[in-house]
């Protein structure tokens, strides 16, 4: 029998000891030998074991299983939330088809979700539903996340004027910060970004609409932002901005 390697992250340890004692005698091919009890210690974790499925927590001592998903690289998993929220929460987690257990576990329904795991080739890290659970349990976030070598920074999205693509790394240029380099492609963070007012105006360029301080015509055109850089508009992205710039081209 083919063992799954899983993980179980949560800031609470009896709760992970839970999960085990009712999980072990009913499916012998789960290795949980793999345990995070905060943001960082799991996503360090993921990374570097790659489990398969991955039992978690809403809630953890620095942070969510939002941030956890956002930030790992390692995302070939399944994953099963477990949850204190109330009915209301628990309606989010229903209609997005995300498998969820609540809090306190009852096996029953641990065992189910399991086995629903299981039954399924394809993967339910679905991000379109988990944003849609995430924006219903929290509201849509406001920060953007970046990791570091002792941790995590917290940036106010607001705050940031621009982002720059190098390669697979992006380049963070804010109004009140120092330049962040992140270890990502410009793409992981389109979708946040965009949900907040901000454009691709190029490969290499996403900018705050709030920031650009006047465009220049040209085959494309150029934005210039108010921390005084001019970038370049590509010409097929022109379109885009005008029209969230709401700026009349007749």
């Amino acid at each position: 029998m083919k063992t799954i390697k899983c993980m179980l992250v949560d800031d609470d340890k009896n709760s992970r000891q839970v999960v085990k004692a009712m999980l072990s005698p009913e499916f012998p091919m789960l290795d949980f030998s793999l345990e995070a009890g905060n943001l960082h210690d799991a996503v360090t974790m993921c990374d570097a074991e790659k489990p398969q499925l991955v039992f978690l927590d809403i809630h953890l001592g620095d942070g969510t299983g939002f941030d956890f998903l956002e930030l790992v690289s390692h995302k070939a998993f399944k994953i099963i939330f477990t949850t204190g929220h109330n009915e209301f929460a628990v309606q989010a987690f229903k209609v997005n088809a995300v498998d969820y257990v609540m809090k306190p576990i009852s096996k029953r329904e641990l065992v189910d979700a399991v086995t629903k795991s299981l039954q399924y080739q394809e993967l339910t890290t679905n991000n379109d539903a988990l944003e849609k659970v995430r924006n219903l349990l929290f509201g849509n976030t406001d920060r953007l996340i970046i990791p570091t070598k002792l941790g995590y920074d917290f940036f106010k999205i607001d705050d940031l004027i621009r982002c720059e693509a190098d390669g697979n790394y992006t380049r963070f240029f804010f109004k009140s910060s120092p330049v962040q380099f992140v270890a990502k492609t410009m793409g992981s963070f389109e979708a946040l970004l965009d949900a907040h007012g901000f454009c691709r105006i190029h490969a290499s360029h996403m900018v705050n609409i709030k920031e650009i301080k006047s465009f220049r015509r040209s085959t494309g055109g150029a934005v210039l932002m108010t921390d005084g850089t001019e970038i370049e508009v590509s010409k097929s992205k022109k379109d885009i901005l005008l029209n969230k710039l709401q700026v009349l081209t007749n």
